[in-house]
């Protein structure tokens, strides 16, 4: 996905000589905002990969919208990418948890620095 953003706006900036836009007015500033969406949907798929599904639809979506805007999607070639990268990332399973860290006991706290303790028993048990 950021390597589709990347070719969008490439395309975009050195691609002057050659234009295949197929919509006018302000195709210009939508195709650098739908490469840069196409950059940050890769980049929070890649740092927070709990909610991957929601970012590849939405660069599968935007690498399509693409094409009637930044000189036919990057010339296809940053469709096609963009559209392959959202669907591996939709596709894409991390394979670790991530361990949980402890708390650690806050010195001169007799509970261990817990504030709240919860104690649940039976009603027929009786301590001394």
């Amino acid at each position: 996905m950021i390597l589709a953003g990347a070719e969008l706006l490439i395309t975009m900036w050195w691609g002057h000589a050659v234009r295949l836009s197929t919509g006018t007015g302000l195709v210009g500033p939508l195709a650098v905002a739908l490469a840069s969406g196409l950059i940050a949907c890769g980049l929070a798929t890649w740092f927070h990969p709990v909610q991957r599904s929601v970012y590849s639809t939405v660069a599968i979506l935007l690498a399509i919208a693409a094409l009637t805007t930044a000189d036919v999607g990057g010339f296809l070639a940053g469709t096609l990418i963009g559209a392959a990268g959202g669907s591996l990332g939709f596709a894409w399973v991390p394979t670790g948890q991530p361990e949980r860290r402890r708390r650690q006991e806050q010195p001169g706290s007799a509970d261990g620095g817990r504030t709240l303790t919860l104690i649940v028993t039976d009603a027929s048990t009786e301590t001394d």
